[in-house]
């Protein structure tokens, strides 16, 4: 029962995750000004990746002083801090809906050919950029799965495990305003394709160095997992914010929040399809081979997006709609 009541309260803790994404994308997409965008979003993905490694520290913290339970509490009191100071502090303008103007009901009317062209037009713009931006997806959800398994696999104490976590986060952030700043001044492509193909490449090389160096020693299975998990993270750190830059590129202005709800669908397969590919892949192969394939699946991904990007998006700032 316990069981089951857990499993119930994580889809729960999900939906309102995806909801929550949502709301934060498309207000934050009109919020900001176009030329400004690039550095907005990435911003945000920063603040992300610092709560990413503070959540993890404080309920480390809080599992030492009590107990695994604790940790739970501790979501429900971040969550709700986070509930009143988005009640406090989003505008007042924001907090309920516009009025429907009789120039901007086009949402509420039946489906027209004007309708059905736009949404064609939208849906195979996004398919096109999610067609590349997917494997960075991949290969950010199997990096937490992967690096750990090829660095236990060489022998490596979890400590220092985290600890390389810990230093390639840290490079990330470094990266924030500068990815920013690369995307607002040339384009989507600067930083979109150099992103895919750095994670691909050090997931190639995690691999390869993982099978070369193994049995060589704890200073040399270190070194094995911490520079291409650096070369991970860089291109992770110049990757910040760009799925949700170019979800508002490729949404127009007018029912830009269901647009989006496509967009985070279809990235979300390639969030779903990534373990399975892992998991696939161990069943027959050691772990190595499932980080060399979602390094080759990175890297083409960057091909992708170098050829599809210049045309979706302009080479220097935004686009308005």
């Amino acid at each position: 029962m316990h069981r089951l009541l857990l499993v119930v309260l994580l889809l729960v803790m999900a939906a309102s995750t995806q909801v929550w994404q949502l709301g934060r994308q498309a207000y934050l997409g009109t919020a900001l000004p176009p030329t400004m965008r690039a550095r907005g979003m990435t911003l945000f993905g920063g603040v992300i990746r610092l709560g990413e490694i503070i959540g993890p520290l404080l309920g480390a913290v809080v599992m030492l002083l009590g107990s695994m339970a604790g940790v739970f509490l501790l979501f429900a009191v971040t969550a709700a801090a986070a509930t009143v100071m988005i009640a406090v502090f989003l505008p007042p303008g924001e907090r309920r809906p516009a009025p429907v103007r009789s120039g901007v009901r086009a949402q509420r009317l039946p489906r027209t050919a004007a309708r059905s062209r736009l949404d064609r037009a939208v849906l195979g713009r996004m398919v096109m950029v999610g067609v590349g931006i997917a494997p960075v997806m991949m290969a950010r959800v199997n990096r937490p799965v992967i690096v750990p398994l090829l660095g236990d696999s060489l022998g490596l104490d979890p400590v220092w495990i985290s600890i390389v976590f810990g230093v390639s986060a840290a490079f990330e952030i470094l990266l924030v305003i500068p990815a920013g700043t690369l995307m607002d001044r040339f384009g989507r492509a600067a930083v979109a394709v150099p992103c895919a193909v750095l994670m691909g490449a050090g997931f190639l090389l995690l691999a390869l160095l993982s099978t070369v160096l193994a049995d060589r020693g704890e200073s040399l299975a270190l070194v094995a997992l911490l520079v291409p998990s650096l070369l991970i993270g860089l291109g992770n750190g110049l990757g910040s914010g760009i799925v949700m830059t170019l979800g508002i590129d490729v949404s127009p202005v007018h029912g830009r929040t269901r647009y989006l709800a496509w967009w985070n669908t279809m990235l979300g397969a390639g969030r779903l399809a990534a373990p399975l590919i892992v998991t696939a892949i161990t069943l027959v192969a050691p772990v190595a081979v499932a980080g060399a394939a979602t390094g080759a699946i990175s890297v083409a991904g960057g091909i992708w997006l170098a050829r599809a990007l210049p045309r979706v998006t302009p080479s220097g700032g935004t686009r308005k709609g």
